[in-house]
């Protein structure tokens, strides 16, 4: 009898946990995008480090986007494989038209 009710409580524990809300993302999708670009753009344009550091930071305030945040939103996307490979799939998209001939 006790290892009977130690189960059910083991199993109602367990999906009481898997039923928890999942934390929102810090960031929507199509603002982590436009902001990696940038980041990414900025990284091949200058080659300095420091300069490379002032134009992120500038990048980041003009989107009030913490690195924090970027950060947050690649560790936390990952419960959501497709969205992120759909994520990154835009990101190298929208970098390769910048580095094409016009």
């Amino acid at each position: 009898m006790l290892r009977g009710t130690a189960v059910v409580a083991l199993a109602a524990a367990c999906l009481l946990a898997g039923c928890q809300r999942q934390q929102a993302l810090p960031l929507e999708q199509e603002e982590f995008v436009q902001v990696m670009v940038a980041l990414r753009r900025a990284a091949l344009e200058t080659p300095d480090q420091s300069q490379f550091d002032a134009k992120k930071q500038a990048i980041l305030g003009r989107a009030r986007i913490t690195e924090d945040q970027l950060r947050a939103y690649a560790r936390q996307a990952t419960r959501d494989p497709r969205a992120l490979a759909d994520a990154y799939d835009s990101i190298n998209t929208r970098l390769q038209r910048f580095h094409e001939p016009q």
